[in-house]
């Protein structure tokens, strides 16, 4: 198909639309940094709270752990220093796991999976309190201060714990 003069003449007459301009390219910069400068905030605050829901979790295990352990202590007559708890030796005073981080054998924290380096053990005051904390929160595991007494377990703080 040829094309005619009177067409040539239609096609040089429309206005070239190659691209965006610059002014164009300037807004949709603008409006990307406004909106980022909304989500960034936001996205921060998920950090802390997936990190709060993480400590939660363990005070969760650790009071479960703590439950577990007192059930295998008393089927086993109550009368043993030790139980084994999913392949971990626990030491056990009073009916319930050790807060000792240097227990002979295991202690709260191996009873409830709280193994990894994430996990900061200590003992802040005495050897039956353990502070136990995850980024910037923490909370404190208390032995049981006499057979037929159970252990606290403290709300999530901010660290450190005392």
């Amino acid at each position: 198909m040829q094309t005619t003069q009177s067409d040539s003449r239609f096609f040089n007459s429309l206005p070239s639309t190659c691209g965006f301009t610059l002014i164009e390219l300037i807004m949709v910069i603008v409006i990307l940094g406004v909106l980022s400068g909304f989500a960034l905030p936001k996205f921060s605050n998920l950090v802390s709270e997936a990190e709060q829901g993480t400590i939660e979790g363990a005070v969760s295990n650790v009071k479960s752990a703590a439950g577990i352990a007192h059930t295998k202590w008393l089927i086993a007559n109550s009368n043993p220093s030790t139980i084994n708890l999913e392949g971990s030796t626990i030491d056990i005073v009073n009916g319930y796991p050790s807060a000792n981080i240097v227990a002979t054998n295991g202690n709260i924290a191996i009873a409830a999976g709280l193994v990894d380096s994430d996990w900061v053990k200590t003992n802040p005051s005495a050897i039956n309190k353990m502070s136990i904390t995850f980024k910037n929160y923490c909370f404190t595991y208390t032995e049981a201060a006499s057979l037929g007494s159970e252990p606290s377990v403290s709300d999530v703080q901010a660290a450190p714990c005392l």
